[in-house]
């Protein structure tokens, strides 16, 4: 197995958590259940085997998807394929880092799992192809960076009050700084 998390370029950074990226996921279990912990991430698909995600409040609807999607933020925990023979990169956005790359509210994705081409249109296919051309891991984390880079039209400028908000929230008692905690936080969930 092959686990890899890069820091995004430093325009990013205030937005983006990290870059990760895995191939070679084995598992002895059929279904992973994440919980909610209030990222959202964005994910690329490497394979062309779809991906199916379960209602957990109706385990009986399913839904499936492929090539790339936006997990947004969950109330509730989802049920998903276990991650058996996968190869996936992605973006974790930080609380309130996805607003520049959106183009409509945030909240619209939230409780969602929602194809890449719906919300940015055929530009998430091209960059598909151009992760999938890359020859190395390196390679394919230069160009979601700089795919990102370009996708926030020049607005990655934090917003100032959001940003107040969260530090004060990370510094309630029990908590840590957003900075500290950015920078040891786990990896993001292995979405299948």
């Amino acid at each position: 197995m092959l686990y890899r998390l890069q820091k995004p370029s430093v325009p990013l950074q205030p937005f983006v958590e990290n870059l990760w990226y895995h191939e070679g996921v084995t598992t002895d279990h059929a279904l992973d259940r994440l919980l909610p912990d209030g990222a959202i991430e964005l994910i690329f698909d490497l394979t062309d085997t779809p991906k199916i995600w379960y209602d957990s409040e109706s385990p009986h609807r399913i839904r499936t998807v492929r090539e790339s999607w936006l997990s947004g933020q969950h109330r509730r925990s989802i049920v998903i394929e276990s991650a058996r023979s996968s190869c996936m990169i992605g973006a974790r956005f930080r609380p309130g880092g996805l607003h520049p790359f959106l183009g409509m509210p945030v909240a619209e994705v939230n409780d969602s799992v929602q194809e890449t081409s719906v919300l940015w249109g055929s530009g998430t296919r091209e960059l598909r192809e151009r992760l999938l051309a890359a020859t190395s891991v390196g390679e394919r984390f230069q160009r979601l960076d700089r795919a990102l880079t370009e996708w926030g039209r020049g607005e990655l400028e934090p917003d100032a009050p959001l940003a107040h908000v969260l530090d004060r929230l990370a510094a309630l008692p029990g908590e840590t700084s957003r900075s500290s905690r950015s920078s040891s936080a786990a990896p993001g969930p292995i979405f299948w």
